[in-house]
């Protein structure tokens, strides 16, 4: 038996070693190995806080956080890989003096040999310090509300954003702010969740993609405000310098105002008067101007609606000499009163040619042109002429006489009337009150 298994034992190993090399030459004609390059394949970063705790900030440069990884292996087993199966790591803790890290390449869930390499062996990085920085949030509002209408406030539930990122990123952001459309809005408007954006000096968007946000997004209410034009009119007080009056003109620039508001009290609202006691022309002697900021005056609730107009009102009060002429007056319209008992009281009408007395009068305007004494009234008041407890002396006296004149006219220099009084008698007319 012995010599049965030793008899030609080198034939026999050969044959062995020919049929192994036979399999093997079979199985790789049927499983070959073969080779493909899968990616790109993300690269990971590990112990990113040995730069971070150092309040530092990395950007991983262009090229290197993205790979081709090339794998070698059966063809059973790598035609069914994917990216997924190839993890790509850089641990910052191999960081070098060069600011690279080498990648680190492993084959995940697979069953079998295989290799996998790439060209690109390390991860290249650009550090910086980390800045902070605290912006209010602005709102960019574009479109116009529809006709009539203008933008009233607008508010935020949160204005205030807290940005950390890169020095050379944080420092170029000028503002901070979000994007509402009105156009053609007649009501307001309540948006949810708006991004907020960030800005440089000159108005280009920064990718906020290295940036740390403390809040994305927030809710903004934007009122819209009904708009319509009044006129102003202005109350002057005061009295000019003897010979001056007001013609009553007033002349403010601009003579309306344009406002928006909302509710009753806007709609109620017609004209704007004011009465200002800072309007005063007492002594003036030609017209004189103020200055009135008409938003102290503007109710609760409206406001201006040009922005290029702040509010200030120029308003020119017109203050005249007094124009003068003489003008008649009928005798009959002459009045006397406390004419003592048994005296007889009357107008000296022998002292007015065609029974009428000229007296003088200043004023300005269509009341002072048109006014020719006609309907003046005068009252003599007949007991001051009578001296402490005596009597009425008869005879002639020169009484002053008290005038009414229409709005607007005075009288110059007074009214002296002369009149007769007599014991028991009548002379000319009298009409008594």
């Amino acid at each position: 038996m012995k010599n049965r298994l030793t008899k030609n034992l080198g034939l026999k190993i050969l044959s062995v070693l020919i049929a192994l090399g036979l399999w093997m030459i079979v199985v790789s004609i049927n499983n070959p190995k073969i080779t493909t390059t899968l990616g790109p394949v993300p690269v990971e970063v590990a112990n990113a806080n040995v730069i971070t705790n150092e309040q530092k900030v990395y950007e991983v440069l262009e090229g290197t956080d993205f790979i081709n990884v090339r794998v070698e292996g059966p063809r059973t087993i790598v035609d069914k890989m994917t990216v997924d199966n190839i993890k790509a790591t850089a641990d910052m803790k191999q960081l070098t003096f060069m600011d690279t890290v080498p990648i680190t390449l492993s084959v995940v869930g697979v069953e079998g040999t295989v290799t996998a390499e790439s060209r690109t062996k390390n991860m290249s990085i650009r550090i910086e310090d980390m800045k902070r920085k605290q912006m209010r949030i602005e709102v960019d509002v574009v479109g116009e509300p529809a006709e009539g209408h203008v933008i009233g406030t607008v508010s935020l539930n949160q204005n205030v954003v807290s940005l950390a990122g890169p020095e050379s990123v944080i420092s170029s952001i000028s503002r901070a702010a979000i994007r509402v459309d009105v156009e053609d809005m007649n009501s307001d408007i309540q948006l949810e969740k708006q991004p907020v954006k960030l800005y440089d000096d000159r108005g280009k968007e920064i990718d906020g993609g290295r940036v740390t946000f403390s809040i994305l997004a927030v809710n903004v209410d934007v009122k819209i405000m009904e708009t319509k034009t009044i006129p102003l009119q202005f109350h002057i007080s005061g009295t000019p310098a003897a010979g001056y009056a007001a013609t009553g003109e007033v002349i403010n620039n601009p003579p309306s105002i344009r406002i928006a508001g909302v509710g009753n009290t806007f709609h109620a609202l017609q004209s704007l008067v004011i009465a200002d006691s800072t309007l005063d022309i007492t002594g003036a002697t030609g017209n004189k101007e103020f200055v009135v900021d008409i938003t102290r005056h503007l109710p609760v609730g409206v406001t201006l609606v040009d922005d290029d107009f702040e509010g200030n009102v120029v308003v020119t009060a017109v203050v005249e000499p007094l124009r003068q002429k003489t003008v008649h007056m009928p005798i009959t319209n002459i009045f006397l009163k406390n004419i003592p008992e048994g005296y007889a009281v009357a107008v000296d009408d022998s002292e007015y040619a065609n029974g009428r007395v000229a007296f003088t009068v200043r004023g300005l305007g269509d009341a002072y042109e048109l006014f020719d004494g006609s309907t003046a009234i005068a009252e003599i008041d007949v007991k001051t002429l009578i001296p402490g407890e005596g009597e009425l002396v008869e005879g002639r006296h020169t009484a002053t006489a008290t005038v009414s004149l229409p709005e607007g006219i005075q009288l110059f220099d007074g009214l002296n009337i002369t009149i007769v009084a007599v014991k028991h008698s009548t002379l000319g007319t009298v009409n008594e009150e």
